[in-house]
């Protein structure tokens, strides 16, 4: 995965994030698509692909968001890097493996969320069961749509072009 793309969708799923949420304010489920590229870019490049990911990514929700810069960054950065971890061991990419991933990713995600806030001497956030059960439902279902797209979408026209001259240079 090269930087920019990977850029590309981490700014997109930043605004995308920022705009639902303001949009739909008080929603019953909570979709955090930022999540769901880190564990993303850490299945398809690796461990040190989705702790970094991780870290801009949760940092730079944090300051959008106004929470305490750094603890959405670190447990992203944890997902990131255990994610990317297990799929380098365990060397399956398919969209069912993808979906599995976001799904746990959610959950572990949330868990690391709020320990990290626990620590804290201030009050931090809690979450009930059904709403991290939700909320890894509504990722692992936007996840999958878009690796699907991703995977099995439409082509650049100028793709089939680079390839053949490539070939063409190396043959």
């Amino acid at each position: 995965m090269r930087v920019r793309h990977l850029g590309a969708a981490i700014l997109a799923a930043l605004v995308a994030q920022t705009t639902i949420a303001w949009l739909v304010g008080g929603a019953r489920v909570n979709i955090d698509l930022p999540l769901v590229a880190v564990v993303l870019a850490a299945v398809a490049g690796g461990p040190m692909t989705g702790f970094l990911s991780g870290a801009v990514t949760g940092c730079a929700q944090d300051w959008l968001s106004g929470g305490i810069v750094g603890v959405s960054g670190l447990s992203k950065s944890l997902v990131g890097l255990v994610a990317g971890a297990f799929t380098f061991h365990v060397l399956a990419a398919g969209i069912v493996f993808k979906g599995l991933m976001i799904a746990v990713a959610t959950v572990v995600h949330i868990w690391a969320f709020v320990v990290i806030y626990g620590l804290m001497p201030q009050a931090g956030p809690s979450a009930a069961w059904d709403v991290v059960l939700t909320q890894a439902l509504a990722n692992t279902a936007i996840g999958v749509a878009a690796a699907a797209i991703v995977q099995y979408g439409p082509r650049p026209s100028g793709a089939g072009l680079f390839e053949r001259s490539r070939l063409r240079r190396i043959g």
